[in-house]
């Protein structure tokens, strides 16, 4: 199976911005999309790549990313992924489980 890229591009004052948003690679058993409640979904969240569930969450007081961390398990076309991130809209990359 090929995998799945999305391209996300926006216009800011008149200029276009491109840049790379979900990944869906079940081969290389790698995932990127972005965390909308029990959802993971692409980029412009216009498509649900999958389901999510939060393992834990931690602080993480000392961080410019976001005050909290959480671990996510993931199904995605049947296939199990984990990963951290920092929750909903926030880049998230996953893993398979081997």
């Amino acid at each position: 199976m090929k995998p799945q890229v999305e391209i996300g591009t926006f216009k800011h004052q008149g200029r276009e911005f491109s840049a790379l948003g979900s990944v869906v690679d079940h081969e290389n058993g790698h995932v990127v999309g972005y965390p909308k409640g029990h959802e993971l979904r692409t980029w412009d969240g216009t498509r649900v790549l999958g389901t999510l569930v939060v393992r834990s969450s931690w602080p993480t007081p000392h961080s410019h990313t976001g005050s909290r961390m959480y671990a996510y398990h993931a199904m995605i076309d049947g296939r199990a992924y984990y990963g951290r991130g920092f929750g909903d809209g926030m880049l998230l990359r996953l893993r398979a489980y081997k």
